[in-house]
């Protein structure tokens, strides 16, 4: 019999231990402090799958698979742990905000474009006309900002900091259709993006974790795409979004919807993907779920939900914040 490919023996192994291991945390097999002391280790689980891979020519398939039952241990963790990922780029409380940069939109709202790696970041929206900038020192002398009429561009510089987390925080003016395009590599965002008419939100997380407020929010989209992350989302009866997709590899959603409100979600055909959709009361229908009274309900939220080693969590316990 022909012997299955080593990529396909690493991935397999990798994707099964990730969704086991993120199943047993979801149900409580795993503490808390389980997961902290595991976390001060990670880098001995990277070590070991080189190791494995190394070897893998004379371990063949044994040592593609321990590789890859490594690496998935490693993203479950990270994943089930709320997305934390201590990085060389700086840990620790992010540093102190200073005045940096501010401007107005030429007209009604504008497309605002975060790029940005190794930081805390605050996006939040004002009753002022202008938006404003703040970072730490260091970030300051390091961030690229452009802006024009209808645009907002921030980027990382090519410095990487080792003396602790940057720190940028951006107010935009609400309520004018400001679309907003974050994309996050190692860090950590809240977006606090409560009242107001908002275009699209666009969200692209490597190693990163986001919390996104929407309660009292119009919204035209949301997307959000994660890659060994987390993201906590909070709607309210009051929000208004149009559409909302979510996707993750190796990643978990916490998503909070409050009683009454009319909740569908899609979730894909994919590989180790784990919801508790049946535990909250959606009755299911094929691959979509709704809450009861859906097609009744004054205010709904439509969610499309894919992934691989992937998780989905509505109203879970410790909140989404």
């Amino acid at each position: 019999m022909k012997s299955a490919p080593r990529g396909a023996i690493f991935w397999g192994a990798a994707l099964v231990t990730a969704g086991v291991v993120i199943l047993a945390i979801q149900q409580g097999y795993v503490s808390d402090a389980m997961l902290a002391e595991a976390s001060r280790w990670w880098p001995l689980i990277l070590i070991g799958a080189g190791v494995a891979v190394i070897f893998a020519g004379s371990l063949g398939g044994v040592g593609i698979g321990l590789a890859g039952i490594l690496l998935g241990a490693l993203i479950a963790g990270l994943v089930g742990g709320g997305g934390s990922f201590p990085t060389a780029c700086g840990g620790g409380d992010p540093a102190p905000l200073g005045a940096f940069e501010s401007g107005s939109f030429g007209g009604s709202g504008g497309d605002v474009e975060l790029d940005l790696n190794c930081v805390t970041l605050e996006v939040s929206g004002g009753d002022a006309p202008e938006w404003i900038v703040e970072a730490d020192e260091e970030s300051a002398s390091d961030l690229e900002l452009a802006s024009a009429e209808r645009n907002l561009v921030i980027r990382s510089g090519d410095r990487v900091s080792f003396s602790g987390r940057r720190h940028v925080a951006v107010m935009l003016p609400e309520g004018d259709g400001t679309n907003i395009s974050t994309s996050l590599n190692a860090g950590e965002a809240t977006l606090d993006l409560t009242r107001g008419h908002w275009g699209a939100i666009l969200m692209d997380g490597n190693a990163a974790a986001f919390t996104v407020d929407l309660s009292d929010a119009e919204v035209d989209s949301l997307e959000a795409s994660l890659n060994a992350g987390s993201a906590g989302l909070q709607f309210s009866d009051q929000t208004a979004v149009g559409s909302v997709r979510l996707s993750a590899n190796a990643g978990e959603f916490h998503v909070c919807v409050p009683d009454g409100v009319g909740l569908q979600v899609t979730i894909g055909s994919d590989i180790a993907v784990g919801h508790n959709l049946d535990d909250e009361g959606l009755a299911e229908d094929g691959d979509v779920w709704r809450t009861p009274g859906y097609s009744s309900a004054e205010t709904r939220i439509d969610i499309v939900f894919s992934g691989n080693a992937a998780a989905f969590t509505l109203n879970p316990e410790g909140g989404c914040s």
